[in-house]
């Protein structure tokens, strides 16, 4: 994580908010920006100024002091405010920041002609241009302090995020008025669209059952672009739910087109964090002024072992035995808003039954109380007793608000519990990658009670794939094992794209056996092909403890893997 990112991670929730603000344009949004600003920053107080055509600005929104202050020209028979020589460069032009260690040192100040009669002092002064994506001007935010030296390149950094955030809300603001009337129109066909998109039937799982809701916002006859998928790979399954801003055809569409872009790269196997940052880039590419969250859970249906990965969506929820928890989850950037994002997975591992819910934000979220304010409704219910995963999302969603002001989406699935067990470990392709390997394995197989001469075997196997995965491939050895139905199962995937081949040793060689040496110990064997590299397998047969021969270690006995 940059340092950046850290002192925007207990924000992250607050700029989400503010960017996916979906109601007309008015001053509570505003000051929600200038309020953050301000709490981000340290400022004694803030104000949001738009300009008034090419000399006067309007102080729009205000935190930290009485609107009395600085009443609107418009409200109090004032005459604007005059773009001086401290304000002009952050709000003509192009716009840039300014920030002054002491206002009262800086010679713009000498030429303002001091503060206004009953204007607050100011001290340290920070402004920031409100920009749009276009590089419309379309305000800027003043904060300030009563004492000197208060604000560093960081407070600048804070506000100019504040301040490119509130700048997508106001263009989503304008966006959501100008498609009130068009989308009024739509009406059951909106929905029909809306509809169309999602996936008509759901793939029938082995160990899992699936419910879905979605509930269209009553405000309107908008698309939303709210979205659910499910996609089989092998034993593995792949949970998705995804929200695009905004509620428009547009919206919709581009909601279509990531549905299409998430399930293809899942398909062709990619783990949720790399299906998301090859979405982001498609989503790049695609070049909407539209952005999406999104949420992928892979779960592997035999053994428990689940992948979590979220681009500024909402964590899922795990409900086991009438408790639940929120998954703690990297949040990641929203699709479509820095190329070249990666997303953290997150490892979960269920031992036992359980349910998960995935929902979209107009689940919890309420006009009055904020983004999450439903969200302790919505985890009572789910800790209830039901009957079954249908039992559970109807009862969630038969206590959601009848005026919807966003689309709501949720996707319930009932675990019925692991039928092996799987463990795995990242290493670094380095000559010390097999040392690694063969600990770990060792701990594993003592923890699942699996010895003998299984454990000597599979260690053998595992130090020839991650040792050919370590002269060959370039970056990060993935090492999987897994115990189901009597078998051990290595797998060892690295970023190389080059098949395995077996060569002929020469008498007195050191090398050159090793696919010879894991074909000959394994039951079975075998290369996946993926799309950035491939994954080599062995399969073992746990072998039961045997008892001491008769005749001792000179009897010629001979013992095997498979």
């Amino acid at each position: 994580m940059t340092a950046e990112q850290g002192w925007l991670r207990p924000f992250h929730w607050d700029l989400a908010h503010l960017a996916t603000y979906r109601g007309e344009r008015s001053k509570p949004l505003l000051e929600e920006a200038v309020d953050l600003a301000v709490r981000m920053t340290g400022a004694s107080y803030g104000a949001y100024f738009k300009t008034v055509g090419s000399e006067r600005l309007d102080a729009f929104a205000l935190s930290g002091v009485p609107r009395d202050v600085f009443p609107r020209p418009a409200e109090a028979d004032l005459p604007p405010v005059r773009i001086t020589d401290v304000f002009a460069p952050t709000v003509s032009g192009e716009g840039t920041t300014v920030l002054i260690d002491d206002l009262f040192t800086d010679p713009r100040y000498g030429q303002v002609g001091g503060m206004p009669p009953g204007h607050p002092p100011v001290r340290s002064y920070l402004a920031v241009p409100v920009k749009s994506i276009q590089g419309v001007m379309l305000g800027a935010i003043l904060l300030a302090h009563v004492q000197p030296g208060r604000f560093s390149d960081a407070s600048r950094h804070q506000a100019e995020a504040v301040a490119t955030y509130a700048a997508v809300a106001i263009e989503n603001a304008r966006s959501y008025e100008a498609e009130q009337l068009a989308m009024a129109r739509l009406g059951e066909l909106a929905q029909v669209l809306q509809r169309s998109l999602l996936p008509r039937t759901l793939p029938p799982l082995d160990r899992v059952e699936v419910a879905v809701r979605y509930l269209p916002a009553e405000a309107g006859q908008e698309i939303g672009g709210d979205w659910y998928d499910v996609v089989v790979s092998e034993h593995q399954v792949t949970f998705v739910i995804g929200d695009v801003q905004g509620h428009s055809s547009t919206a919709a569409a581009l909601m279509g087109q990531l549905r299409t872009a998430v399930r293809a790269y899942v398909s062709e196997g990619h783990a949720p964090g790399a299906a998301l940052a090859r979405t982001n880039t498609l989503l790049g590419d695609l070049g909407p002024d539209l952005f999406a969250t999104c949420a992928l859970v892979q779960l592997d249906q035999r053994t428990g072992a689940m992948r979590v990965a979220t681009a500024g969506h909402p964590p899922p929820l795990v409900v086991r035995e009438g408790a639940v928890r929120e998954v703690e989850v990297d949040p990641g950037i929203p699709l479509g808003v820095e190329l070249g994002s990666t997303y953290a997975e997150t490892m979960v591992q269920l031992t036992g039954r359980a349910q998960v819910l995935l929902y979209t934000d107009g689940l919890v979220e309420t006009v009055a109380g904020g983004i999450t304010a439903d969200l302790p409704r919505v985890m009572s219910i789910a800790g209830g007793p039901h009957r079954d995963i249908e039992a559970l999302v109807h009862a969630v969603m038969s206590g959601v608000a009848s005026d919807l002001s966003d689309d709501a989406a949720l996707l319930g699935l009932s675990y019925a519990g692991p039928v092996g067990q799987a463990a795995e470990l990242d290493v670094e392709g380095s000559p010390g990658a097999p040392g690694l390997c063969r600990r770990f394995l060792h701990r594993q197989m003592d923890l699942w009670g699996v010895g003998g001469d299984t454990a000597d075997c599979a260690a053998v196997v595992l130090s020839e794939l991650v040792t050919n995965a370590a002269i060959h491939a370039e970056g990060r050895v993935r090492l999987k094992l897994e115990v189901d139905d009597g078998r051990l199962r290595i797998s060892v995937t690295d970023a190389s794209t080059g098949l395995p081949r077996q060569r002929q040793a020469e008498e007195g060689a050191l090398g050159g056996r090793g696919l010879a040496i894991v074909e000959a110990m394994s039951e079975d064997w075998g290369v996946v092909m993926r799309p950035t590299g491939k994954t080599v397998w062995s399969q073992l047969t746990i072998s039961q403890p045997s008892s001491p021969v008769a005749g001792g270690p000179g009897d010629g006995g001979q013992g095997t893997c498979a």
